[in-house]
Order: C-alpha cells, then structure tokens, then sequence
C-alpha cells in the first residue's frame, strides 16, 4: 500500500518529493499558474510545496498524477530514483524529460496501430 512505500511527511523525502513535482510541471511545459488551475489550487500555494515551504499531500501527488496522466507510483519512481543515486537536480530533469518523451513515443505508435 502506498502509505507503507512512501512516507510523505519526512523531512528529506519531501524535499526530493517538492522538486519532483516542480520537475515534472517544468518538463511539460506548464507555469506555475497554469498547474496550478490544473491542480485547482491557489498559485501561491503550489509556489510554497515547489519551493519547500508547504509538505506534498498525498492528495496534491494524486491530482498531479490525474492531471499528469501518470501513476503515483511513475511520480514516486523519481523521487526515489533520485534519493538512491543521489541525483543532482539537472539528473533527475534529464530522467524525467526521458521518460515523458518515451511514454509519448509508445501512445504515438499505438495510435499509428490504430
């Protein structure tokens, strides 16, 4: 279960865990005002968890893998990517650009099947 996998709450994984998310909004594209009205959170908000003044909740990691279209468990494979290897932030940016250009690769050649 994810409670037991991931602890959002302790102080160096939420770190990680806010530039995960700052990462991840960056890599598509998006400012903080337009996650934000994906989010349906305040811009100020979402400004303090990307920075590390506000935790991460569990609900905001769900509504980013909503909007993201990604799994909890994709948004967590970073964060502990980069706690493992103790990737630099320019690091874990280039894994995660990787991987979203992969996931658009393979939904292209399934639409091209179709």
């Amino acid at each position: 279960m994810l409670t037991k996998r991931y602890n959002y709450y302790s102080s160096e994984r939420e770190v990680i865990m806010n530039q995960v998310l700052k990462l991840l909004r960056i890599a598509n594209g998006w400012s903080v005002t337009e996650m934000a009205e994906k989010l349906n959170v305040s811009q100020s908000f979402l400004s303090k968890v990307e920075s590390g003044n506000k935790k991460p909740s569990r609900e905001l990691v769900q509504k980013y893998s909503e909007v993201l279209k990604m799994k909890v468990s994709a948004i967590e494979f970073f964060d502990e990517e980069r706690a493992e290897n103790n990737m630099d932030y320019q690091e874990l940016l280039l894994e995660i650009l990787k991987k979203i250009v992969k996931r658009k690769e393979r939904k292209n050649k399934e639409n091209d099947i179709i």
